[in-house]
């Protein structure tokens, strides 16, 4: 008698089982990606995938709802801040005192989270010229639109400290006679002035960027 090895049901099962999804597949009945077999996806269960928790996420970027909250973004205009609260009294003066002084106060005061309730401080959205508009090169008062969207159409820098205080750090004004105030509008003057120098140079000749320059 010949004995005829046969494979156990169970296995055969198996492989017809397998080769009938890979036919499918190559037929294109289905995409990679719809299956999950694909590790390049960007699906929920790809560990690769450009997820927002495995990012380092900006805090200071414009993210979607799903992100974190990106505490930087022009709320004054949905957090309804009144406009009096950072328009500065009239015969309102800063205080003052030695500038040089005033300045290195102002840049530590800049990276003080505790003038902030959320932990925030002005370092953390404008840290190298982060953020700043091109507006912040022209001298103030000029044009912001976080103060324009609240009935502003000019703003003083000052009061642009305030304004950020009040918005984007979740906090309160400081006194307008304050030397706090005085040395952050001080500090904010001297990154103005190296935002301007910045601009200037790329604007130049030299840099290849002047728009206006003879092509």
């Amino acid at each position: 008698m010949i004995r005829v090895n046969v494979m156990h049901p169970r296995l055969l099962i198996g492989l017809a089982g397998t080769f009938f999804i890979f036919a499918f597949l190559v037929s294109g009945g289905v995409s990679v990606a719809q299956t999950g077999f694909n590790p390049c996806a960007a699906t929920p269960a790809n560990p690769c995938a450009a997820q927002p928790k495995a990012m380092n996420v900006n805090p200071c970027a414009a993210s979607p709802k799903t992100m974190a909250v990106n505490p930087c973004a022009a709320r004054a205009a949905e957090d309804g801040i009144k406009t009096s609260l950072f328009t500065r009294p009239r015969g309102t003066a800063l205080a003052t005192g030695d500038q040089a002084k005033l300045i290195k106060e102002g840049e530590r005061l800049f990276r003080d989270k505790s003038l902030s309730t959320n932990n925030y401080s002005c370092n953390a959205c404008h840290a190298q010229f982060g953020l700043f508009n091109d507006t912040f090169a022209s001298p103030y008062p000029h044009k912001v639109v976080m103060a324009e969207d609240n009935g502003m159409k000019q703003i003083n820098l000052d009061e642009m400290v305030q304004l950020c205080l009040l918005g984007p750090m979740e906090s309160k004004p400081l006194a307008w006679n304050s030397r706090k105030l005085a040395a952050l509008t001080a500090y904010t003057a001297e990154i103005q002035k190296g935002f301007m120098a910045q601009n200037k140079a790329a604007m130049s000749p030299r840099s290849g960027n002047n728009p206006c320059a003879g092509r």
